[in-house]
C-alpha cells in the first residue's frame, strides 16, 4: 500500500495554519482536514497549528506523468 502522506517538520509554535497552506500551496482548511486525518491525536489542528506541535501531514504530491 503507497503511503498517502509526507511529514513536513516545523519548529513548536513557529508559523500559523494559513502561512504554512500559502507555502504549501494549500487552503488552510484543506491541510488542517488532511492532517487531522493521519495525525496522533494530540497533534490534532483546530484553528491553528498547536505549540507543541513539530509535525505536519501533508499530501504526497504526484505528478501526472
Amino acid at each position: 500500500m503507497n503511503q498517502k502522506f509526507q511529514i513536513y517538520k516545523i519548529k513548536p509554535n513557529s508559523i500559523q495554519l494559513t502561512q504554512l497552506a500559502n507555502k504549501l500551496n494549500l487552503v488552510p482548511e484543506a491541510l488542517r482536514w488532511f492532517h487531522n486525518l493521519y495525525c496522533p491525536l494530540e497533534d490534532l489542528i483546530e484553528s491553528e497549528i498547536q505549540p507543541h506541535v513539530v509535525n505536519i501531514y501533508i499530501p504526497i504530491f504526484r505528478s501526472s506523468y
